[in-house]
């Protein structure tokens, strides 16, 4: 009987093992399929991933491909930029020309009218020199009629001085012949005449000489204001369409701008310093707003020098 106990015993004790056995393989296999549907649900989360990836590649490759197309599109403006640049620089270079061509026309006149002032003027001369001769010879002819026909015949021919001489010399003769109240008056006759052309020719002289000083000072003065600052500079056509100008001195630039800015009422009104561009001072001055002291730093490189004489168009 102890034995069939302790065997019964022994049965009940392994029957409990496999009963817990199997509860243990009861919960593995359900941590197992909580491990599957896991496992399941990150497949399906990474599949989502890759699908997200693939998408964000294609956006990739049209940016891509955008930025391709952008920067062809900024090539081709880059090339037509430069066409433009081309362009503008040949028109400039024929601008150029246009004015230099235009300033040795205007330098052509210029040195024709100078030889015809020059002309007139020795003709103007000659004209008066010529009036001065007959000036001269009517004094002459009414002092002869004042004296006898001996001394008329005497001063007839040569220089007015040598005939004054000649007549002095026949007046002294009839002075001897002739009573001595008689010479007396031809002496005093004779002496105003010769004191009166004396003092005509010293005037004459001295204006000839006042006038040549005032013409070679006029003439040093222009000498003196063309050279340095005060030099006519060539102009681009961006500044001459503001100025007005294709040429001229610096200080005479300036001046102008001065008076587009104050009759296009450009200055800000809050600081009168500065200076609000325009569309025509845009082309010039590449700022929306400028100094306006500070505005021969632009203007320097729409000048270049020109040392021929100007005169504007």
């Amino acid at each position: 009987k102890i034995s069939s106990l302790n065997e019964k015993r022994e049965n009940l004790s392994l029957k409990e093992e496999n009963t817990s056995i199997k509860k243990k393989k009861i919960a593995v296999a359900a941590v197992i399929s909580t491990l599957k549907k896991e496992i399941i649900a990150v497949g399906r989360e990474n599949k989502t991933l890759k699908e997200e990836s693939i998408g964000v590649a294609r956006e990739n490759l049209n940016l891509k491909k955008e930025k391709i197309a952008v920067a062809t599109e900024n090539s081709t403006l880059k090339e037509e930029t430069i066409a433009v640049g081309r362009e503008n620089k040949s028109l400039k270079e024929e601008n150029t020309t246009v004015a230099g061509e235009n300033s040795t026309i205007l330098l052509k006149l210029l040195v024709d009218k100078e030889r015809q002032i020059k002309d007139l003027e020795t003709q103007i001369s000659s004209l008066k020199n010529e009036e001065s001769k007959l000036n001269n010879e009517q004094k002459c002819t009414v002092c002869c009629d004042e004296m006898p026909e001996t001394k008329r015949k005497s001063t007839s021919v040569g220089n007015p001085r040598k005939r004054a001489k000649s007549s002095l010399s026949d007046n002294e003769k009839a002075d001897k012949k002739a009573t001595a109240g008689g010479s007396k008056k031809l002496k005093k006759k004779i002496s105003r005449s010769v004191g009166i052309k004396k003092a005509k020719k010293k005037e004459s002289n001295t204006k000839l000489k006042n006038k040549k000083s005032t013409s070679t000072g006029a003439e040093k003065v222009k000498k003196k204001s063309i050279t340095g600052y005060t030099a006519p500079v060539e102009l681009s056509s961006q500044l001459a369409a503001i100025v007005g100008g294709y040429a001229m001195p610096r200080h005479e630039v300036v001046k102008r701008m001065w008076d587009y800015i104050k009759e296009n009422n450009l200055q800000d009104p809050e600081d009168k310093q500065m200076v609000i561009c325009d569309w025509k001072l845009s082309l010039v001055i590449p700022v929306e707003r400028f100094r306006g002291f500070g505005m021969s730093k632009y203007l320097k490189q729409h000048m270049s020098g020109w040392n021929a004489t100007f005169v504007n168009r």
